[in-house]
């Protein structure tokens, strides 16, 4: 069986669809993913042994580098339909409803399956109100909702929302979560950034967006924190965000305290995961859109056993309410109130060993790949019906 996972993301970060394509392919599927990169220029290459089909996207948004981002992305744009529609599968699974209206199109063409996997809820995920992309969104999932044979989300509330606002049934829930994997203590980050084996670190791992994240709020929080914390921040974002939070730093006088390192290979991020103390999932509430939010970091901060500091928002509540994994701070993002948790957990290593320990207790029952897995191959098997999908 052949299957065909296009999202416009980075191919080679895009650790949903990458997991999903692996845990397939065990079962005998060919898999091979679309989407862009900003690095390689190479049309076809492998990433973490998936077939990916990659169009180039400049990342720069300044001057002329804006002007050829543009170009990069009206061509990467056209080509990613093109490719969807002259390929031959059995089943398109469109990630996100970029991919949609060309999955429908090839799958009545080819006579395949179509899934939809949303990995939020388009239509109010901006901050503001109104957004050309939500109405966008909606005009798409409207029209071609109706042609879906499966349709997959990352949580049970985008589950409902979808239910209510499109009627679709029985959605399956997959949510964001790695392999389980043992837990390795290391110094990987503290070799990396030059830290003292002897002080604490709070992690941030994930993009980094202007907005939305609690970057800066972060970074803020050097003023505040005791001296034997250091702040981290791992992850990918533009030129000028990299610029805009360097620049934070030395504003607060943090060259000594906080840390900026560059992403890492998907198969590599847990390692540094573990090398940390406390996790900082801050998602600031600028709208509805952020009620369904279910992080990638706060499962990856529960894998590696690091004691979790979040956001009051919905999903958060009922993961702390469920297993107690550390502090939950306002919506707002206050340093003062961050720093004020942090220091709560680095002073008190009885309480802050607790909260690692359920985070830790939490992956292993419930927020692990191989759990998703099972609803995945549930899904295909209907999909598919009289093929066995095994674990």
């Amino acid at each position: 069986m052949k299957i065909l996972m296009p999202d416009i993301m980075k191919v080679e970060h895009n650790v949903r669809v990458l997991q999903e394509a692996r845990s397939l392919m065990k079962n005998g599927c060919e898999v091979g993913m679309i989407g862009f990169s900003n690095k390689s220029k190479k049309r076809r290459f492998k990433v973490s042994g998936i077939d990916v089909i990659s169009f180039y996207l400049h990342d720069s948004r300044k001057g002329f580098g804006l002007i050829y981002r543009f170009y990069t992305a009206i061509k990467m744009l056209l080509l990613f339909n093109l490719y969807i529609l002259i390929i031959k599968a059995d089943v398109y699974h469109a990630h996100n409803f970029h991919a949609l209206p060309a999955c429908a199109v090839s799958a009545k063409l080819h006579r395949g399956k179509l899934i939809y996997d949303t990995h939020e809820s388009w239509t109010i995920h901006k901050e503001k109100k109104y957004h050309p992309e939500h109405i966008c969104a909606f005009i798409i999932e409207k029209i071609f909702l109706r042609f879906i044979d499966g349709f997959i989300t990352v949580n049970e509330m985008v589950g409902d929302y979808y239910k209510k606002k499109y009627s679709i049934d029985s959605p399956t829930i997959l949510y964001n979560n790695r392999p389980l994997i043992p837990i390795n203590s290391n110094d990987l980050i503290k070799r990396e950034a030059g830290i003292g084996k002897m002080k604490k670190i709070a992690l941030f791992v994930g993009g980094f967006w202007p907005t939305g994240r609690g970057i800066f709020e972060l970074i803020q929080c050097n003023r505040y924190v005791d001296e034997n914390v250091a702040i981290v921040l791992i992850g990918y974002g533009s030129e000028n965000m990299i610029t805009k939070m360097n620049n934070e730093v030395t504003l607060v006088n943090g060259e000594d305290k906080v840390f900026i390192l560059p992403p890492k290979p998907p198969d590599e991020v847990m390692s540094y995961v573990m090398g940390a103390d406390i996790g900082i999932n801050l998602i600031k509430r600028e709208g509805p859109a952020q009620d369904f939010q279910s992080p990638w970091k706060l499962f990856e901060y529960c894998m590696g056993g690091l004691a979790v500091i979040s956001t009051d928002l919905p999903f958060h509540r009922k993961i702390y309410s469920s297993y107690d994994i550390g502090f939950i701070v306002g919506q707002e993002n206050d340093p003062r109130e961050i720093a004020a948790r942090i220091n709560d957990m680095v002073r008190n290593e009885k309480k802050l060993k607790k909260y690692q320990v359920n985070a830790r207790r939490a992956a292993e029952k419930e927020f692990n790949w191989e759990q998703q897995e099972i609803k995945l191959f549930k899904a295909y098997g209907k999909l598919m019906s009289g093929r066995t999908f095994i674990t």
